[in-house]
């Protein structure tokens, strides 16, 4: 009971902090309550009931794992494609604190909370979400009407998450998702991901009315995705679809400019 009262006068405390002394204090509830100041920060919704792995119920997509420790559970998880992004793997090996997983629309998602460290050595922490996998994603109504396929790596990572990225910074959107982006006369990109300035990655129509001058692009039609500048739209930073996410391995906030 003493713990319990601890843990509510620390959560109180947290809203009179200045950002840094913040974030100091959420570390430390961390330190000293573990799953249970997670929670009680308000960090998910707390009308879902959250899980940790290891008491994954039966009906989680992810419940095979539950006797598995957390860098084995990063392992199975992203296994068929553990040659693609080995970096952010690592990392997320390295640095994981907790893996959970909640309930979202009847839709199991999980969570992977990430130590970081932001500007000037001050300790935090980074959650990324993954929803359910999909093996057979079919493109929704905005891409068959339009003719577009979903890509083959977007594809591949949906087998294992159908949504997958930073809870509050970079999602890769699910299939239900996608969208279509207008360049040149008619919608030409497929947009999976944007970021909180608005700037888009995108895979490009294989005909498109546009001049696009970037290597390989016809050797290997929808290999490679593309930056898109919401104010002067110029398609930059060619990368695979796993080349990008494997740039979110520079998990450090000083590192953050090496991204995308």
């Amino acid at each position: 009971m003493k713990e319990i009262k601890n843990l509510e006068e620390s959560i109180k405390e947290l809203a009179n902090k200045d950002f840094n002394q913040r974030k100091k204090f959420e570390i430390y509830i961390l330190d000293n309550f573990g799953f249970e100041g997670l929670k009680a920060m308000c960090y998910s919704d707390l009308s879902q009931e959250l899980f940790l792995l290891g008491d994954f119920p039966d009906d989680n997509p992810w419940s095979n794992l539950n006797d598995l420790t957390l860098p084995e559970a990063i392992d199975e998880i992203f296994k068929p494609i553990s040659t693609k992004i080995p970096k952010l793997i690592s990392e997320f090996k390295n640095r994981i604190r907790f893996i959970y997983a909640s309930k979202i629309n009847s839709k199991w998602v999980i969570r992977y909370l990430i130590n970081m460290q932001l500007f000037d050595e001050i300790n935090s922490f980074e959650i990324f979400s993954g929803n359910e996998p999909s093996l057979n994603p079919k493109p929704n109504k905005l891409l068959k009407k339009n003719k577009w396929k979903i890509p083959k790596d977007l594809k591949q990572l949906y087998s294992i998450h159908d949504g997958f990225g930073e809870t509050y910074e970079k999602d890769i959107l699910s299939s239900n998702d996608l969208e279509l982006e207008f360049m040149g006369k008619s919608t030409e990109l497929l947009m999976f991901a944007r970021d909180d300035e608005g700037n888009t990655r995108n895979f490009i129509k294989e005909k498109h009315s546009f001049s696009l001058n970037i290597k390989d692009y016809f050797k290997e039609k929808n290999k490679y995705t593309y930056d898109r500048d919401r104010e002067t739209w110029n398609i930059s930073r060619q990368k695979t679809l796993f080349e990008y996410i494997d740039s979110w391995s520079y998990l450090d906030e000083e590192e953050y400019h090496l991204r995308g």
